[in-house]
């Protein structure tokens, strides 16, 4: 059996291919035969999709900082804590 470098092997799955086939699958087979959609909905789904992911890595990054100024604020109250004992500890001694 020879292979065409420019058509896909038929009996390959991806793992997105899966998503695919279970959310439909009459699409997932059209898109397998070549078949690309062409609809104004489609294209506003990936311009909303992809705004929605930005929005999502965006979130993402601020939950970090915010995790992250929460350790320093935890550590600064324990350094400043301890100062306190100490200066309390010293000025009993």
């Amino acid at each position: 059996m020879s292979h065409r470098p420019d058509v896909p092997d038929q009996r390959l799955f991806h793992a997105s291919e899966i998503g695919q086939f279970h959310f439909c699958s009459i699409a997932w087979y059209l898109q397998r035969c070549g078949y690309r959609p062409e609809s104004p909905f489609l294209k506003k789904g990936t311009q909303t999709h992809d705004r929605v992911g930005k929005n999502l890595i965006q979130l993402d990054k601020r939950k970090k900082r915010i995790r992250f100024l929460r350790i320093c604020a935890v550590g600064f109250f324990v350094i400043g804590l301890l100062i306190g004992v100490y200066e309390v500890v010293s000025s009993l001694l």
